[in-house]
């Protein structure tokens, strides 16, 4: 079975919020099984989603891993093509998940099973939740031992090897004012009012203190989105609650610390709740013999990204990540594809890896 064989297969399996999930994981199971490879499914808590893990045992300790995730996001309006049927027009193949990302998936499965290093430990790694909560990639590190190693994420990166990703800090603010008659505002507290104010001197003291750059990332250094803000129910009415949900992007795991420090201080300052609800440290990979070598073979300098991947849980666990993966990157929009030639690039890149590491 080619790698475009692959894809449509798993294009076909609907796993928006992985609703076909495991009858996915089934089926790479059973197509691993035929290429003698040890698998196993790692359930979540309510056995409605799986995780799988597949193994391929060498002579020597060193062990590379390739990982994707199954799931994908909704297909949304504009579709020109049925999303779960596979569609080759020219050098594009449509389908929802082509490029975000079971294109990577396909290549990773064909590369897998194409060549052999007897002296490689090779594991493959398939997740759910990616695009939830990285619920999947948690319950895998919880239930399922895993020698540290070298792990090829294949996002779509076009190719291009990956090795520093942002991370990522959101939090919700609640501010509770006073309620009065708009025509006398001096009788009220506008919670809209102190909402803005604490946008402003959040985003000004924390331009004094992330300053630090690295460069893979554009911009280099953190940044910032006060994204969502509701407050008030009537234009003459003074508003009483007002509340805030924002995020940061840093480039540094110590920026976790000071801007924890800063926005709870300011929320005091305001007499406002915080809630700090998702936080994802920044993953930046240094094994420069790793990167040499992805770098060689891949022919691209090695880059950075803004967003966040599983590839920052696997370096929490002493993993090597390196993002990787065809592209070119189009995830999350109508008419997703990916193409042919970045895929079978994608395929003859692994396979040299799989070789060469």
């Amino acid at each position: 079975m080619n790698t475009q064989e692959i894809l449509k297969q798993l294009i076909a399996f609907n796993t928006v919020n992985d609703q076909e999930g495991l009858t996915a994981v089934d089926w790479i199971k059973a197509f691993l099984d035929g290429h003698s490879f040890e698998t196993k499914k790692i359930f979540s808590a309510d056995k409605t989603k799986a995780n799988l893990v597949a193994f391929k045992r060498g002579k020597g300790k060193k062990w590379l891993y390739f990982s994707g995730h199954l799931d994908t996001v909704p297909a949304g309006a504009d579709w020109l093509t049925d999303p779960w049927k596979m569609e080759v027009k020219g050098d594009k193949i449509f389908g929802l998940g082509t490029c975000d990302m079971k294109g990577g998936v396909a290549a990773m499965l064909s590369a897998a099973t194409e060549v052999h290093n007897p002296d490689l430990n090779l594991g493959l790694i398939f997740t759910y939740d990616e695009e939830n909560d990285f619920g999947g990639v948690y319950e895998l590190f919880k239930k399922q031992k895993l020698v540290p190693g070298t792990v090829i994420l294949a996002e779509p990166t076009d190719n291009q090897p990956v090795i520093a990703l942002k991370g990522m800090i959101s939090f919700v603010v609640t501010f509770k004012g006073k309620s009065a008659h708009s025509s006398y505002p001096d009788r009220g507290i506008n919670a809209i009012v102190n909402a803005a104010s604490f946008i402003n001197e959040l985003r000004s003291e924390s331009a004094k203190l992330l300053k630090k750059k690295i460069n893979y990332f554009n911009p280099a250094e953190a940044t910032n989105n006060p994204a969502i803000i509701n407050g008030g129910d009537a234009i003459n009415k003074i508003p009483a609650l007002c509340v805030l949900r924002m995020e940061y992007r840093v480039v540094a795991n110590e920026q976790f610390i000071v801007l924890k420090k800063l926005i709870s201080s300011l929320a005091k300052k305001y007499q406002a709740r915080v809630v700090f609800d998702y936080a994802m440290e920044p993953m930046l990979t240094t094994d420069k013999k790793i990167i040499s070598l992805v770098e060689k073979i891949s022919g691209r300098k090695a880059g950075g990204l803004n967003y966040v991947t599983e590839g920052a849980i696997f370096a929490r666990h002493k993993f090597t990540p390196v993002i990787l993966g065809p592209g070119p990157i189009n995830a999350h929009l109508a008419n997703e594809f990916v193409s042919k030639r970045s895929l079978a690039e994608a395929v003859a890149i692994f396979k040299e890896i799989i070789k060469g590491i």
